[in-house]
């Protein structure tokens, strides 16, 4: 017996060993109460010493705002014999002050009883990240949507149309959903495809673009185009973002110009014959 029990503490001081290690952050609790803490935990929670944490609730480590659903948990047995989803909710440290945390509950038996190992992440950096990048994607979407330019996002190697703007179902008479469900060469000409899928297909992905090329409207009117063309990668994707600007009235304005230009120099020959 006795050297069982001697067998039995020294698993148990490798067992702390081991989670005094870990660099992340480990409560052990059982019928509420905090049974072990590694030294990650008492430096996210700012304590100095175990026997700082050791016995008191879970719930003094809880913010207020969060208490009774961290109740509601343990009364429901999600975290005392199975898994639970992680829970986020504000931590308080030694100090008063909180912090936006997650943690991972996993089911232990502790000295023979029924508890719980909480893994803790302190996630605040993580949500202004999540924050920042919400603003910039709502600040992009925002551009994207109100440019006076049509833009197309494309799948470089499928050329479906993921997505459009409005200036694009303006310059070419397809609804936003109908621009959806094209590809790239229904925009053009059936002339023109051949020669557009060649240059796509000799393309680098990333590389960006900028030439003229024949478009096709819903009404099957032409009228030609600058585009403009730049690599993007997303979820292990190519994808192009295309800008397209209608230059046929510039082309004719330049056209008209070109020919006052002509007849200029023409009444200026003798007796008006070019």
């Amino acid at each position: 017996f006795k050297l069982a029990r001697q067998k039995m503490k020294a698993n148990e001081h490798r067992f702390k060993m081991i989670l005094d290690a870990s660099t992340e952050a480990i409560l052990l609790q059982v019928e509420g109460a905090v049974v072990f803490a590694n030294l990650e935990a008492l430096h996210l929670f700012g304590y100095a010493q175990p026997a700082q944490v050791i016995g008191r609730s879970v719930l003094e480590f809880v913010h207020p705002d969060n208490r009774d659903y961290i109740i509601q948990r343990m009364k429901s047995g999600q975290d005392q014999g199975k898994f639970g989803p992680p829970m986020r909710i504000r931590g308080l440290h030694a100090s008063g002050s909180s912090s936006d945390m997650e943690i991972i509950s996993t089911p232990i038996e502790f000295n023979g009883r029924l508890g719980s190992q909480l893994v803790v992440h302190d996630i605040t950096e993580n949500l202004v990240m999540e924050q920042v990048l919400s603003d910039s994607e709502e600040k992009y979407r925002l551009l994207f949507e109100t440019s006076p330019f049509a833009i197309f996002i494309v799948d470089f190697d499928s050329l479906e149309v993921r997505d459009a703007n409005e200036a694009a179902s303006r310059l070419y008479g397809y609804s936003l959903q109908e621009l959806r469900a094209l590809h790239i060469p229904d925009l053009h000409p059936t002339g023109v495809v051949p020669e557009l899928q060649k240059h796509i297909a000799n393309q680098d992905p990333r590389a960006e673009y900028h030439g003229l090329w024949r478009q096709r409207k819903k009404d099957g009117q032409e009228f030609d185009a600058e585009v403009h063309a730049k690599g993007l990668h997303l979820e292990d994707r190519n994808y192009r973002v295309v800008v397209v600007v209608d230059v046929s009235e510039r082309e004719s304005l330049e056209a008209q110009l070109r020919q006052s230009h002509k007849m200029e120099a023409v009444g200026r020959l003798p007796g008006g014959v070019a």
